[in-house]
């Protein structure tokens, strides 16, 4: 129903997270600069938590990757 009303061409509420519709605030780029830096470095744990619909999750399957 909503997909014809805004004419969107994806569903954007799933049950696992879609990087493609991912928003990055000013407090999401500086957690994922940490992260980027702490791997960078082979920092040996890091963290990353938030509340259930902070964007964790998107934030990692969008970042997953090899730097």
């Amino acid at each position: 129903m909503y997909l014809e009303y805004y004419k969107l061409t994806r569903k954007p509420f799933e049950i696992s997270p879609d990087p493609k519709f991912l928003w990055l605030g000013s407090k999401h780029k500086e957690t994922l600069a940490s992260l980027e830096h702490g791997i960078a470095e082979n920092k040996a744990l890091m963290l990353l938590t938030g509340d259930p619909g902070a964007g964790c999750s998107a934030n990692f399957l969008d970042r997953h990757r090899p730097f």
